[in-house]
């Protein structure tokens, strides 16, 4: 672990900026980092439990997505987390933004997914090391668009957190933006890893192309016309590189439905109303072996839902639910 200076806002948090070494769980040669900031609130001596939120951005966007602006913006989801009691994880997806890059833009799903999970596990157990004995730690795994993806896949095969929210994330894919060949392939079932790259290298360049994320002319949209020009500014500030394997997987039909049928965390399933694809008739059902899950959809908002001006509404409901399953959990035996 190679650590980064320390910062508190006196009374409420402090944040940290931390790289992970996770080169034993990537396929891929070469040294692998991942660059995690950790936003904790201080956490009186007598607290049972401290409920860590461990958030996985999407494509094109660094883990800044979910501090949007910073700690005075009012578009930061961590520092309004924080103020809530609970602590946050902010990854860099693997291979993007201030995590290790690799010499290969072509990784795996699995192994970014694999990387975010461990970063995490490294994070959240300095977390617990700084912590009063008698204070207990649980996770809860929050992604977004592709990091939802990538989060899900995390947790079906390795198994991590308490519970998990997906926001903004369809097993549908998006056909709309396939050509017939992509559609043909996806339609036949599960892509191997060889069909995926050969889908990916069609689809991007070598010197590969900007995000989507914060276009406004998507027939998918991103963000609303009326978003706020601050909250747009400190969207574009966190644009980095695109993935092309997870990317080109998200955007597959039936994308990655095998991991999802395997999940029986509780689920939290959160978009945005602007979202077609999201429909809790379509999204609750594939999540077959979970018994419990949550369906929230945030009025006036578009895929981006912590640029929309009811933003807090999906905060202050999603939290609710992280601290109620987190509370109810089963006992130990």
């Amino acid at each position: 672990m190679q650590i980064a200076a320390t910062t508190s806002t006196p009374g409420t948090s402090r944040r940290s900026r931390r790289r992970y070494g996770v080169s034993h769980v990537v396929d891929e040669p070469g040294d692998w980092f991942i660059s995690a900031e950790i936003i904790a609130p201080t956490v009186a001596p007598d607290a049972e439990q401290l409920t860590v939120l461990c958030c996985s951005p999407g494509g094109g966007c660094t883990g800044q997505y979910f501090d949007l602006g910073g700690p005075d913006s009012g578009f930061s989801f961590a520092q309004y987390a924080v103020d809530a009691g609970f602590a946050c994880i902010l990854i860099d997806n693997l291979a993007t933004g201030q995590s290790s890059r690799g010499e290969s833009r072509w990784v795996s799903p699995q192994s970014v997914a694999r990387a975010n999970a461990e970063g995490f596990a490294q994070a959240t157990e300095e977390l617990r090391s700084g912590l009063p004995a008698s204070v207990g730690v649980a996770t809860v795994g929050i992604g977004h668009s592709m990091g939802a993806m990538l989060t899900l896949m995390a947790q079906a095969m390795i198994g991590q957190h308490v519970a998990i929210a997906c926001l903004g994330f369809t097993p549908s894919g998006l056909p709309d933006v396939l050509s017939p060949d992509e559609l043909h392939i996806a339609n036949a079932g599960p892509v191997s890893f060889e069909t995926l790259l050969s889908l990916a290298r069609q689809r991007f360049s070598e010197s590969g192309r900007p995000s989507v994320g914060q276009q406004t002319n998507s027939p998918f949209p991103f963000v609303l016309p009326d978003t706020d020009p601050a909250a747009l500014k400190a969207l574009a500030a966190t644009t980095t590189n695109l993935l092309p394997l997870p990317a080109t997987l998200s955007l597959l039909p039936g994308n990655i439905v095998q991991y999802i049928r395997q999940i029986t965390a509780p689920v939290f399933i959160g978009g945005g109303d602007h979202e077609p694809w999201h429909k809790a008739a379509d999204l609750v059902p594939i999540f077959e072996d979970s018994n419990d899950i949550s369906f929230y959809s945030l009025i006036d908002s578009a895929h981006n839902h912590n640029v929309a001006a009811t933003r807090e509404l999906l905060w202050r409901r999603m939290l609710g639910w992280a601290a109620a399953v987190v509370a109810n959990r089963p006992p130990k035996l």
